[in-house]
């Protein structure tokens, strides 16, 4: 490879320090512990001046002859590509940008090996300058990461895959929730009077998981997934509006709630419409409000109210009514909030749950 040789030329400062067998064993001995592609070269000449031997064993040539070669002869041995597959000037290369005073990190192209092959390389290069600051050289050290780029795509796609599963499953789950209501909601229909309550509360729980899971699907991530406070009250409240009875379902615009608490949330929300749709209106027909809102800072604040015959006229130790009230005294303690079950001025009950929000 004579014809790349550099012509004659006074010893670069650079050179002049690299010819020192000191300088020279001391990078010879640090080299051995940097797996990789090592270029320097010298300015202004641009002679190559060392290549570390994995260096020689990509590009199939012994290091020795690559060494002293003019760096432009040396680029044509190595020619470098971008990702897209355009082929770089010496200027574009990371040493010829370093030559010029540049510093790179984590640059990324590839080059082809002595088979053909194409190699990722992922580069750092910085220039080499005096005490004074002038730029006398620059290095390149580069490590083969066509492994770990193989790697990243498997794992792209199995993660692609994962997530086109996970969105089939929780829409599926929405789907069969929906079905499995409404065949519970035909069934119930002639049903004594108990049986059907107890239908309706089974069929509000499942109107909220079935909101859940359709905005799990949106999302397309369990863990990152936020549930439309109006569209999960609402969702609930549907299984409980009559004719007769008006259940009106209201949230600020954008309010969410995260899916892992909402589950909770909607199983308070289906505990105090049904407890209003049972006892509020012994004639069945009244109005029952359901408000989701911010009270204070990072702190949400549920009410669900009606103008019925208030706490006095249907409260029993034993009866369903105080049975719900503990229910909603757990579930709000698993949110970390509280619960409050009043009579309101002017007749009709109150259930406020207070939950900090996140």
């Amino acid at each position: 490879m004579d014809e790349g040789k550099p012509v004659d030329h006074p010893p670069s400062e650079l050179e002049s320090f690299w010819g020192g067998p000191e300088a020279h064993a001391v990078l010879e001995t640090v080299m051995r512990f940097v797996p990789g592609v090592v270029v320097i070269v010298s300015a202004p000449v641009g002679r190559v001046l060392y290549v570390s031997e994995f260096t020689g064993r990509l590009m199939g040539w012994p290091r020795q002859e690559l060494e002293n070669l003019s760096y432009e002869r040396f680029a044509e041995l190595m020619p470098n590509f971008s990702l897209e597959g355009r082929p770089y000037t010496l200027d574009e290369r990371p040493v010829g940008r370093s030559l010029r005073g540049e510093t790179l990190e984590n640059f990324e192209s590839y080059f082809l090996d002595s088979a053909g092959g194409r190699v990722l390389l992922r580069c750092n290069s910085a220039p080499i300058r005096n005490a004074a600051g002038a730029v006398i050289g620059a290095i390149s050290v580069c490590s083969d990461i066509s492994r770990d780029k193989a790697r990243e795509a498997d794992l792209t796609q199995t993660a692609e895959y994962n997530r086109a599963l996970h969105d089939e499953l929780a829409h599926r789950v929405k789907n069969h929730l929906q079905v499995i209501s409404g065949l519970i909601a035909v069934e119930a229909r002639g049903a004594p009077a108990q049986t059907a309550d107890f239908a309706r509360k089974i069929m509000g729980v499942m109107q909220s998981l079935a909101a859940i899971y359709q905005s799990v699907v949106a999302a397309g991530d369990a863990g990152e997934a936020q549930v439309d406070a109006l569209a999960l009250v609402d969702a609930v409240c549907r299984v409980y509006r009559t004719d007769a009875l008006t259940i009106e379902a209201r949230a600020p615009p954008g309010l969410k709630l995260e899916a892992a608490r909402a589950a909770t949330v909607g199983a308070v929300v289906n505990e105090a419409v049904c407890n209003a749709y049972k006892y509020a209106y012994p004639d069945g027909r009244g109005l029952v409000e359901v408000t989701v809102a911010r009270s204070g800072p990072r702190e949400l604040e549920l009410r669900v109210l009606d103008r019925g015959v208030g706490l006095a006229a249907t409260a029993h130790p034993d009866d369903g009514l105080a049975h719900g009230a503990r229910l909603m005294d757990v579930l709000a303690r698993q949110l970390g909030g509280r619960i409050d079950i009043a009579d309101r001025d002017g007749g009709g009950t109150a259930v406020t749950l207070t939950l900090p929000e996140g």
